[in-house]
């Protein structure tokens, strides 16, 4: 009765070779439009689920099941994390969200998880520097860390050449002291005062040991109007 709620369908090769499901996952706040499963990506026993259809009104992340939420801000977004504690058996450890979270900035659509670290897209954010909402779909990404088991937030990034409908965030990944965000729909030139549509970028992050994030800009060689370059990494 849940239509477009979603669901994630984990499968495990035997010893014979053969793929058979294992596990059947679904939200713990399941409800209608989320989505869930839109994006998802596994590392070793640990499942990350996105679901940007999501209402949650909770800006904050729960480690655990969460309690049902108000449905008041509609396609904010979620992301869950599952844990297989014994062979088969997931369990939702975690219920994750943008500490600025609004109402339809897609949280979710994207993730990535490389062991106690994942980063979820959000190409809905619509914020400028003053929290105003006045940069529609401009886009975000959080990354997230496990500690001793418990995930919480660590950091927000943004473009550094930021505008609305560039859709940062749509893609993202990251893998030890680097991350990548893709701004599939960007339209900035490398030549000043240049207008590309939806030509496309991304952006490479790298953590040096005090743990800041450096960034640099990457685009195509060939760059034109409606590549859509970034659209995955």
């Amino acid at each position: 009765t849940g239509t477009d709620s979603g669901a994630v369908y984990v499968f495990t090769r035997n010893s014979g070779g053969t793929w058979e499901q294992s596990a059947y996952l679904k939200a713990s706040n399941n409800s209608n439009s989320d989505n869930f499963g839109r994006h998802v990506d596994l590392d070793g026993d640990t499942i990350v689920v996105g679901a940007p259809g999501e209402d949650s009104n909770q800006t904050f992340v729960t480690n655990g099941s969460q309690a049902s939420v108000d449905g008041s801000m509609t396609d904010s977004g979620a992301a869950y994390v599952f844990e297989q504690t014994i062979a088969n058996t997931w369990t939702q450890v975690a219920h994750l969200t943008a500490s600025d979270m609004d109402q339809g900035q897609y949280f979710g659509c994207a993730v990535d998880i490389n062991g106690d670290e994942l980063i979820v897209g959000a190409y809905g954010e619509y914020h400028d520097t003053s929290g105003l909402a006045s940069m529609p779909e401009a886009g975000a990404a959080y990354i997230f860390k496990r500690e001793a088991g418990v995930w919480d937030a660590d950091q927000k990034v943004v473009a550094t050449i930021r505008g609305g409908w560039d859709r940062y965030g749509y893609s993202v990944a990251i893998d030890s002291n680097v991350a990548v965000v893709g701004a599939k729909a960007e339209d900035h030139s490398e030549f000043e005062g240049a207008f590309l549509h939806n030509a496309g970028s991304a952006y490479i992050y790298t953590r040096d040991i005090s743990g800041l994030w450096g960034v640099q800009k990457i685009d195509a060689s060939d760059r034109d109007v409606g590549d859509h370059f970034g659209i995955e990494v």
